[in-house]
């Protein structure tokens, strides 16, 4: 079962200046992402996925040798 007090304890210490402001560069992406076509959008969102993920370390060897 979840441990009420030690939830409740880690949310608060979580703070709203941990957040950085948006860069203008950041923001700018936003803005062209938003302009684009339901189908470009799709399209952005799988690249993403796919350059966000971590290879794992086997397929990296493999490519070096």
């Amino acid at each position: 079962m979840l441990d009420r007090a030690k939830f409740e304890g880690s949310y608060n210490e979580s703070r709203d200046d941990d957040w950085q402001p948006i860069t203008a560069l950041e923001l700018r992406m936003i803005r062209l992402y938003r302009r684009m076509s339901d189908d470009d959008q799709k399209r952005v969102r799988r690249m993403t996925e796919v350059l966000s993920e971590i290879p794992d370390s086997s397929g990296i060897d493999q490519a070096i040798s």
